[in-house]
Parts: C-alpha cells; structure tokens; sequence
C-alpha cells in the first residue's frame, strides 16, 4: 500500500537524518574551539607575568591592611596622618591571569592533582565573558569549556550568570555543571550552621575563616539560583584572617579585566557580618 511505502521512505529519511546529526554533533565534539589557547611561555617570562600579577594584586593587599589599621589607630585614639584610603582600581590581563594561576597550583602541589582530569586548562577573556577551558583526559581529551559573564547591576550586586556550556564547539547543557556544583553545595550544606556560629569580625574588620568560608558558600548558592550576591571580597591579611572590601566596579574589555574595590565603614561591615550568620532569605533553616 502507498501509505506503508510512504512510511518507510519517512522512517528512512528519518534515520538519516539522525545519522547525519550524530555524525555533525560527534565532529563539533571533537573540534577545537576557536577561542582555545593554552599559554606557553618561553624562558623567564611566565615568572616575569606572574611578578606582574602579584604586585597588582599587592596593591589590593595594602588596601586591606592600611583599611583595618586606620581602624585600629582611630580606635586608639592616635590621629590617622596617612592618606585615606581611597578607592583602588587594579587590571590583570587574561596572560597574568594565567600565569598566576599555575604558579600558585605548583606551589601548593594542585598540579598534579588537576591535571589527572584537565590537560591544558586555561582563563580566557572573550567579549565580556570569562571562559574556563580544558582537555577532558577521560573523554579522549575533548576540549570543555564553561562560560560566565559577570557584573554588577544598577544597585551594585554582583551577578555571576553561567551563559554556555561546550565539548569542543558543541553546546552542551548547562546541567552538566549545575549539577556538579550542586553537589559540591551540598558537601559544604553540613558545615554551613557551624560557621554561622562561629563567623566573627572584629572592629578593625577583621575576620575569621568561618566567616569567610560561609560567605562563600552563600555565593555559591547566589550563582546556582541564578541570584545577585554581596559584592565583597575577602583579602587575607594576618594570621588565617581577612579584611572584606566592597566591589564597586567591574569591566571585561579584550583580554583583561578592570575592577575597584574601596575600604568598608563600620555599618556596612556589622551589615554584612549579620547577613553571613542569619544567610540569606529562603536558606534552609538545615543550613542556618
């Protein structure tokens, strides 16, 4: 019957058309996205870019340090001479970046750990996003990527969208890293009521690992519900504590990111010291 020799040249134009799909799909899988480019630097010079990096990024430490000890010094009652301190703006290029990156796995021994999973992982900065990439060593080193594009919104809250997901130049699902950091999430869900009890900040602005751990893992939240987080970061100071700062400004343009950061005042830190021990609405009370 015509029908049924109709169905069967449907059915076969169908299978055909999987085949070709999965034929196009396993080629994307396979390729190299244009944008991959594992850094390789010849002699000294990833030292050199990695020195550059870090006196960037000392700057911001000063900033911290002179913040709690004006502090400290106004608390005292000695008179603050020093300049105030005044908001910063600091750039790192996606090569410092890098550099830095690999440096600090080496001296902690993360290296060796990572690259049992990710050959040739690199940051990259592309159009306002930023890219972390990788070969996959289980998957016949298939090049994954994830891509974020952050920024701060009219009210100054940091958002952190996780915009695309790939193997190779193939989209995948953005689940696929949703739900690993769910779990990671949940690993940390235990901890989470002991660090609120233990968060504490000090006057001058110091505060514990406990504090800082739970911020995170509130952040962590904020990035999975796709939901704006405190703007603050947590710079290490002195003996296992930091001094938080607020980010104010935050710029992707080329292949650098530019960002401020300025001293809290004494309301905006006892705000956020209360926001770390209650979490934020809607938090399990498992979690509190």
């Amino acid at each position: 019957m015509k029908i049924f020799k109709r169905l069967r040249l449907f059915l076969a134009g169908l299978l055909l058309t999987v085949i070709l799909a999965v034929a196009v799909g396993y080629g994307l899988l396979r390729s190299r996205p244009a944008f991959y480019r594992p850094y390789t630097w010849e002699g000294e010079q990833r030292g050199v870019t990695n020195q550059q990096a870090m006196d960037n990024l000392a700057r911001v430490h000063n900033l911290a340090s002179e913040s709690q000890a004006r502090e400290r010094r106004a608390q005292r009652g000695s008179p603050n001479t020093g300049p105030v301190t005044a908001p910063l703006t600091v750039s790192l290029t996606e090569e410092q970046i890098n550099a830095l990156l690999l440096h600090n796995a080496e001296v902690e021994g993360l290296d060796r750990e990572y690259q049992r999973y990710v050959g040739n992982p690199v940051v990259l900065l592309r159009d306002g996003q930023i890219i972390l990439a990788g070969r996959v060593q289980d998957f016949g080193g298939i090049i994954a990527s994830v891509q974020f594009q952050p920024e701060l919104d009219q009210h100054g809250r940091l958002h952190l969208r996780l915009t695309r997901t790939m193997g190779g130049r193939l989209p995948l699902p953005k689940t696929l890293v949703t739900t690993q950091l769910e779990r990671f999430r949940s690993a940390l869900a235990p901890q989470l009521p002991r660090w609120r009890r233990e968060a504490a900040m000090d006057s001058t602005g110091l505060t514990n690992s406990s504090a800082v751990s739970a911020a995170m893992a509130d952040w962590l939240k904020d990035l999975l519900s796709d939901t704006p987080a405190e703007p603050v970061v947590f710079v290490p100071v002195q003996g296992g504590k930091s001094v938080p700062l607020r980010l104010t400004g935050l710029r992707l343009a080329g292949q650098s990111v530019t960002f401020t950061v300025e001293s809290m005042n004494p309301a905006q830190r006892e705000t956020l010291l209360k926001h770390i021990r209650a979490g934020p609405v809607g938090q399990p009370k498992s979690e509190r």
